[in-house]
């Protein structure tokens, strides 16, 4: 192998050139930080891009435990989950186009739809098929929400501003997500399973109210 390597020749003049453009790059961060997240548009897909992933998280690690209570054998337990990542990832194929031909909040308010259905299907009872179909909504409320969370973060920023503006969101959302997966067996032995689904309930309605604001200001809003 290091014999095969010391024929290698590099062009200086060409990677001189492709540094000097690295480091004008690196210098033009564009805005700072603190304008980009600002923005009313940033702050709803950062807000839904938290509180989707917190709800499905903090749902999904609670109905082990939920179903373990109830006495369930730990195969019905894995078929839940099985068909819940399922429910998270198959709607990928669709999500895009949906986006496209319906509109980016249209398809996250369907989301938040499915989030409220499973916590109503939870709501009303503690059979298999109760668990099984609450959470097949609940992937499919968690795939319309983080893809349309993050193609609307997309729309918020400049590409030399592409950096911190994922970063940031990157750390707002998979905080969130660390919080709701440490409390959520915690708050299950505590409270009780109907109450880990009705604290569910506000963070949902968070995400609906925030792009229905959106939906009806987006006019006054200023694109990037």
């Amino acid at each position: 192998m290091l014999f095969v390597l010391s024929f290698l020749r590099f062009d200086e003049e060409n990677n001189s050139s492709q540094d000097d453009k690295k480091n004008k790059q690196k210098r033009n961060t564009g805005r700072p930080l603190l304008q980009i997240i600002k923005q009313p548009k940033y702050i709803v897909a950062v807000l839904s891009g938290m509180f989707g992933y917190g709800v499905m998280s903090f749902v999904m690690t609670a109905t082990p435990l939920a179903m373990n209570q109830s006495a369930f054998l730990f195969n019905d337990t894995a078929l839940v989950i099985q068909w819940h990542v399922l429910a998270m990832f198959a709607p990928s194929f669709i999500s895009g186009n949906l986006i496209t031909r319906f509109g980016l909040i249209k398809v996250m308010v369907t989301g938040v739809i499915f989030g409220l259905i499973c916590i109503g299907i939870n709501l009303l009872g503690t059979s298999l098929w109760h668990f099984l179909t609450a959470l097949i909504c609940l992937g499919i409320s968690w795939n319309f929400l983080f893809v349309g969370a993050t193609t609307m973060v997309t729309d918020t920023y400049r590409p030399n501003e592409k950096n911190k503006a994922q970063a940031f969101n990157d750390f707002a959302v998979f905080s969130t997500v660390t919080v709701a997966s440490l409390s959520a067996g915690a708050l299950q032995n505590t409270f009780g399973w109907q109450m880990v689904n009705i604290g569910a309930l506000p963070l949902l309605f968070i995400i609906l109210f925030a792009l229905i604001w959106l939906s009806y200001n987006s006019q006054q809003i200023q694109e990037v």
